[in-house]
């Protein structure tokens, strides 16, 4: 999977002239050209996405909002060596 790296995430990393609640907010709608922006508690996306359905999700992984890794050897500083080789790869690097 390809995602974003932690420093191209505008939400936690732009600064703002403003920085509160709606203000932030329209600021984020602004840069993204977005009609609506919805934020969501972590434990309300695993019961979305484990409630009944057409699908065998027990647990999903959420290493990537909460840090809880499955293996134990990710630390900031694997993370960091993580996101340059995906940036060197996005740049043909």
């Amino acid at each position: 999977m390809d995602k974003q790296t932690a420093t191209q995430l505008i939400g936690d990393t732009f600064n703002f002239p403003f920085d509160e609640g709606r203000f932030r907010n329209f600021g984020i709608n602004l840069l993204n050209n977005v009609d609506a922006l919805l934020y969501q508690k972590i434990d309300d996306l695993v019961e979305a996405v484990t409630r009944k359905g057409d699908h065998h999700i027990d647990t999903p992984c959420m290493a990537c909002l909460d840090g809880n890794y499955v293996v134990n050897d990710i630390d900031e500083a694997k993370i960091a060596e993580m996101e340059t080789v995906r940036v060197n790869d996005r740049n043909g690097k």
